[in-house]
């Protein structure tokens, strides 16, 4: 339970995080981007489309100084074509003129405002929104001011809007055009549904690639943990073999000592620490490559003597009885020692003595 509970905090919570975290990101990071990136671009192409309304009135203060009209004949016609532009999807948006008193000058919608001091003129806000205008361009020559007013043509619906306006310096006028700001909203509510349905559908994606990846995972954990438990079952169980061993026993995993049992470390003087440091021939006559030789023909044990090197680098005659084990995947070797008595060794020299009695009568 520990485990899976440690798998689950350390895969399937920070893989759910960042899918909430990636949707998050293009709530509070992109659409902003988006919101930002749109809004500019209207207030570019009003700014532009004030200049290209600037352009065509300097167009008859030109023809003015050039005497091809008169001051009075150069402004009214001026004003007629301005008051003719319209441009946007229904070309309904339009263009409207003041001075810098502020009067209106010229407006396509309002013509009852035509003529009129705009000083004290106050949108359903209380803004003065042509006071501000005139105000924006003594300043820095153009600007944007934002105010309430009516739909297009519908004097019955009042919404937000934003204008551009521009000083044409020569007559003393202010030119502006606007956008409202409910049209962009209703483009910025596109954006955001689009971005919705793509985020959502991209953290589909991610969520079942990640799903894949945990179920993977997952399994991984499953396989290592059952490994795990059956190393721990197969140590357990090798330990305690070679602890209830009546003779000296060793146990090697990848040729280094893994166990060792109180009686192998009475026979050769070493401590437990001392012995797990040893190598094969650190502490026996011989050596892997004589043990792995007697294993080639599927031998699973196999036994010889040999001297072992105790503590003090003293030796005793051994007998070695060695088998293979399979241990965590791979093989290991159970070394048994058994010390050779005095009295075998007194009757080993006899034996050898007496055949070489027997040889050279011969």
């Amino acid at each position: 339970m520990k485990n899976n509970r440690s798998f689950y905090l350390g895969v399937a919570l920070p893989s759910a995080l960042a899918i909430v975290l990636f949707i998050a990101s293009i709530h509070i990071f992109f659409i902003p981007f988006f919101e930002k990136a749109i809004m500019d671009d209207k207030k570019e192409m009003i700014a532009e489309l004030t200049n290209t309304a600037w352009s065509l009135i300097n167009e008859y203060e030109t023809e003015y100084k050039n005497k091809s009209l008169s001051l009075a004949e150069a402004k009214q016609s001026a004003k007629d074509r301005v008051a003719q532009i319209r441009y946007g999807s229904d070309q309904k948006d339009y263009f409207w003129i003041i001075d810098e008193e502020p009067i209106m000058i010229m407006h396509p919608y309002r013509p009852e405002l035509i003529g009129s001091e705009l000083k004290d003129y106050y949108d359903s806000n209380g803004h003065k929104l042509f006071v501000e205008a005139a105000n924006v361009v003594k300043k820095q020559e153009e600007g944007f001011i934002d105010y309430m007013w009516q739909w297009n043509d519908d004097s019955t619906k009042v919404v937000p809007k934003l204008s551009c306006v521009k000083s044409f310096q020569p007559w003393g006028w202010i030119v502006g055009t606007g956008i409202y700001l409910e049209d962009v909203e209703e483009e910025l509510n596109e954006l955001r549904d689009s971005l919705l349905i793509i985020s959502l559908f991209i953290a589909f994606i991610i969520a079942m690639i990640l799903f894949y990846v945990v179920r993977q995972s997952l399994s991984i954990e499953m396989k290592r943990q059952k490994l795990t438990e059956e190393l721990h079952e197969s140590r357990q169980k090798y330990k305690t073999l070679v602890e209830a061993s009546n003779e000296g026993t060793l146990m090697f995993l990848n040729e280094s000592i893994i166990f060792s049992n109180a009686k192998f470390r009475a026979i050769c003087g070493f401590d437990e620490k001392e012995v797990s440091r040893k190598k094969l021939d650190e502490l026996f006559t011989t050596n892997w490559d004589n043990i792995h030789a007697n294993f080639l023909n599927n031998t699973k044990s196999f036994s010889f003597e040999s001297s072992l090197i105790c503590s003090g680098n003293s030796f005793k005659e051994v007998v070695l009885s060695i088998s293979k084990v399979e241990y965590a995947k791979t093989y290991g070797y159970i070394i048994t020692s058994k010390e050779v008595s005095k009295k075998e060794l007194v009757e080993r020299e006899h034996d050898k003595f007496s055949g070489e009695v027997k040889h050279r009568s011969c």
